[in-house]
């Protein structure tokens, strides 16, 4: 098998696609700003191009990568390792991106107020409350009955919702659920005015 560099947008580093976590190869487009803002605002770092990213992470677990917030950049970073605990040099011949990640986590260590860690944890009680925003009686009924059996709910609600030609309602229902979880993560982190 052979193994292509992955160039990295969130550190800019360049991995081995073997070692690198699967979706840092998927494309990552940042919208352009738009709008007008006085000079004090323009200066202050805005977050809105790395809602996927946080979102993301909040979903994930953290069990082998840490994501953090640079929050003077506005830049969303994930180590391959949790610097708090597993923080060690790379051996001599460890491949650049590792060497990199390293003198990155240091950084991170030194600046605990510039780096924000940005700890996953899973969307728990996601579908209860997709389901309780579903106002239509015979569709609430169907998708319950799909999501109940444990294991495979999410499946099931979608296969559903995907039969009656409208799983549309499901990813938007999602994105506004990420953007409100990240909404108040960010205030939650001082990062944001509370609306």
């Amino acid at each position: 098998m052979v193994h292509t560099p992955v160039t990295s947008q969130v550190v800019g580093t360049e991995l081995d696609a073997s070692t690198a976590p699967w979706w840092w190869s998927l494309p990552r487009e940042v919208p352009p700003a738009t709008g007008s803002c006085t000079q004090e605002e323009e200066s202050m770092p805005t977050y809105d191009h790395l809602f996927d990213d946080l979102a993301m992470a909040m979903r994930m677990d953290d069990y082998d990568s840490t994501s953090w917030l640079d929050t003077v950049e506005a830049k969303f970073i994930l180590l391959s390792f949790n610097p708090d605990v597993d923080l060690r040099e790379p051996r001599d011949n460890a491949p650049e991106w590792q060497r990199e990640q390293y003198a990155l986590a240091l950084r991170i260590v030194a600046d605990p107020e510039r780096y924000r860690r940005v700890e996953g944890s899973g969307t728990p009680g996601r579908l209860r409350a997709f389901l309780r925003s579903i106002d239509d009686h015979d569709l609430r009924a169907d998708l319950e009955d799909a999501a109940r059996g444990g294991r495979g709910a999410y499946r099931r609600v979608r296969g559903v919702l995907q039969r009656r030609g409208i799983e549309q309602l499901w990813f938007d229902f999602e994105k506004a659920a990420d953007r409100e979880m990240v909404l108040e993560w960010l205030e939650d982190q001082g990062l944001i005015e509370q609306e």
